[in-house]
């Protein structure tokens, strides 16, 4: 059993009472912290979970790592709080709020010799996690490129490094913003049907890192929820290219092949399986398989591919803690946010960043 507690009752820490709630064998809410007394009532009667209003008492409770799951400025003075107080971490993402704050939780982390982890969940997703895999086989070659318009900046930056496989090396951003209109379709609160136009920034952007690799990004702010705008992604390699879920590839006698990921759902066309995520395949076998399924299928719980994402990062910060294996530690996460942030500075200046080797490079 996985025991942790939740410092904040944001729509962040929703989903992390979500995977509790539908993984009760697996995860278990020591408390959750927060101010509103009237917020925290209605926490209780429908999560069902222990509501703490004082920091000290939460701190009486065993369990083996806190969540912060406050907004960026909040989010900073809390972490270095619990660092101080020798509690392992687990922080909501972005881990700085500014490019001077990445700096200082650095320092605070390294000062205190902070046991802390982020969570940062797009690559640990059914789909990258796929993508990722079939790049690690060499499947398309070595990774030249990418076009990525699915996610924003932080998340976005995230994956670029993964994919392109450049670690901490520094780079160039050029970006621009624009504005456009369009019909808002959706949001966090649900389904909008007014029909009516706003205006909403598009934001791009080109990386150009040191090895001559190039991230291409593209992102408008309605992106995760609307119906009408899509989200996509292209990875050129040397010997093939992924393009959404087509992979185009030379095989094994140099001829050009071109294959489909497939998900793998039970629950569909007359299937008495559940309803559930098996897997994502390609030419017929595994490149990502559901951790959770045989917990999940029997019962019908079904976990969205978020929820998946975060339920493998709760997992993952278990190891850590007992092991100290990291899975996306704060040096790691220090380069996504400052990377992060030199975008959003090139999108308000209009004039190319150019990158550092900080503190936390690792060559």
């Amino acid at each position: 059993m996985i025991r942790f507690a939740i410092l904040g009752a944001g729509w962040r820490a929703a989903f992390f009472l979500r995977v509790a709630k539908m993984l009760p064998e697996m995860f278990s809410v020591a408390g959750v912290l927060l101010r509103n007394r009237e917020k925290g009532k209605r926490l209780e009667e429908t999560e069902h979970v222990p509501v703490f209003y004082d920091f000290d008492e939460l701190m009486k409770e065993t369990f083996d790592f806190a969540v912060v799951a406050y907004p960026w400025e909040v989010a900073f003075e809390w972490n270095q709080k619990l660092f101080e107080r020798q509690i392992p971490v687990l922080s909501e993402t972005p881990i700085a709020p500014d490019l001077e704050a990445v700096d200082q939780i650095w320092e605070a982390a390294v000062r205190c010799g902070a046991k802390v982890q982020v969570a940062e969940q797009y690559f640990a997703q059914p789909y990258h996690s796929a993508l990722l895999n079939i790049l690690c086989e060499g499947k398309i070659g070595v990774p030249t490129d990418l076009l990525i318009s699915m996610v924003h900046g932080y998340h976005a930056v995230n994956l670029i490094r993964r994919y392109l496989d450049v670690g901490f090396m520094p780079c160039t951003i050029s970006a621009k913003r624009f504005s456009q209109e369009l019909v808002e379709t959706c949001g966090r609160d649900g389904l909008v049907q007014n029909g009516a136009l706003h205006t909403a920034a598009r934001d791009t952007a080109v990386f150009t890192f040191e090895n001559g690799k190039n991230a291409y990004f593209d992102f408008c702010e309605e992106q995760y929820f609307s119906g009408i705008r899509s989200r996509f992604l292209r990875i050129s390699g040397t010997r093939g290219e992924i393009f959404d879920r087509t992979v185009r590839y030379l095989n094994e006698e140099g001829d050009c092949a071109c294959s489909e990921i497939q998900r793998v759902e039970l629950g569909q066309y007359s299937n008495l399986e559940g309803d559930s995520l098996r897997g994502l395949m390609l030419d017929g076998r595994y490149i990502y398989r559901n951790p959770f399924a045989e917990r999940t299928v029997a019962d019908f719980r079904r976990l969205s591919d978020e929820e998946l994402a975060l339920a493998k990062v709760l997992l993952d910060m278990k190891t850590y803690v007992e092991t100290g294996k990291e899975f996306y530690g704060l040096a790691e996460a220090c380069q996504d946010t400052y990377l992060s942030h030199c975008l959003t500075k090139a999108l308000e200046t209009g004039k190319p960043v150019q990158t550092e080797r900080k503190p936390w490079y690792r060559p």
